[in-house]
């Protein structure tokens, strides 16, 4: 199941390590985008002038690894680099506050890498890294994460999309977005916050978690599959679910004027229309409208069932 909120909450916080005892500048130049990749922790802020600067408690810097590909900051470890296979013997534990890293069965530093910009439109972070972007102002962002890491953002755009898998986690709830598109899957957690009119297409899949909370009443396209669940809150115009193999959407706390909802294979969906629904369940799916709304188009199979509640 999704974290709760207070959960979530202080997940973020830990995700700004405490600054640690030797540092190291390095050269930066303009960038749009930050690539980080294995067992890192990584920290944006937004500034006018670029920045890179890597802390280390043991002033052992020899595992950092920086690079530029175009307008996008690589960010990785040298002992990641040196061979493959890499993947299946990398380890991290954590132990009074103290990050211990693993490489081969080989003790390797643990740092943190804070870098500033002007701009920050895309984030990608895989294989057990961790990055906290903090006030993010673009016009469009791209976030994705994968491979159990993790990506917190805050801030403003006009568009965001959102991709997370593999057992990773994304928080964008303190991400102001007019537009949003968010894909979950792979037992991957994925909260986002919308705050514009326009139609938000959700697609999640086998065992993700997702949970939105919508600020003006945007439209919303729902697909939730293999034990997936979505929960999404706040204002809407219209929302249109597909739901199947046992996945759950939770809505009913989203005040829409119609919805148009299809549920099959013991999955659960809870809307909420005033004016119009369409619900279609079959193969022992449940589906739960309430609004009360005037106009309705309903049809049950297989077991089954459509109910409507006060």
């Amino acid at each position: 199941m999704f974290r709760t909120a207070s959960c979530i909450a202080a997940i973020v916080a830990l995700a700004a390590p405490a600054a640690l005892a030797e540092t190291k500048s390095y050269d930066a130049q303009s960038f749009e985008a930050i690539k980080a990749h294995g067992a890192i922790d990584v920290i944006y802020e937004r500034a006018a002038t670029p920045s890179i600067t890597v802390e280390q408690e043991n002033g052992d810097f020899s595992d950092v690894y920086i690079d530029f590909d175009g307008d996008t900051l690589v960010l990785s470890r040298q002992s990641l680099r040196k061979g493959n296979g890499w993947l299946k013997r990398v380890s991290t534990s954590t132990s009074n506050n103290r990050k211990t890293i693993k490489v081969n069965g080989k003790k390797v530093p643990y740092f943190v890498v804070r870098v500033a910009g002007p701009t920050l439109e895309a984030a990608k972070v895989s294989n057990s890294a961790k990055l906290t972007a903090v006030d993010i102002e673009a016009a469009t962002f791209a976030g994705r994460v994968s491979s159990s890491s993790i990506l917190s953002v805050s801030g403003t755009v006009a568009s965001a999309k959102l991709d997370a898998s593999s057992s990773s986690e994304l928080y964008a709830g303190s991400l102001a977005a007019e537009r949003l598109e968010v894909d979950a899957s792979s037992s991957a957690d994925l909260e986002a916050r919308v705050t514009g009119t326009q139609l938000v297409n959700i697609d999640a899949s086998s065992s993700s978690d997702v949970v939105i909370t919508s600020l003006a009443p945007a439209a919303f396209s729902v697909d939730a599959s293999a034990s997936s669940d979505v929960e999404i809150t706040g204002a809407c115009s219209t929302i249109t679910v597909s739901a199947s193999a046992s996945s759950d959407v939770e809505a009913g706390a989203l005040t829409c004027s119609a919805a148009d909802v299809s549920a099959s294979s013991s999955s659960d969906v809870a809307v909420f229309a005033s004016t119009s629904v369409e619900a279609h369940a079959s193969s022992g799916a449940d589906i739960v409208v309430g609004g009360n709304p005037s106009a309705r188009d309903v049809s049950r199979s297989s077991g089954g069932d459509v109910e409507f509640v006060s």
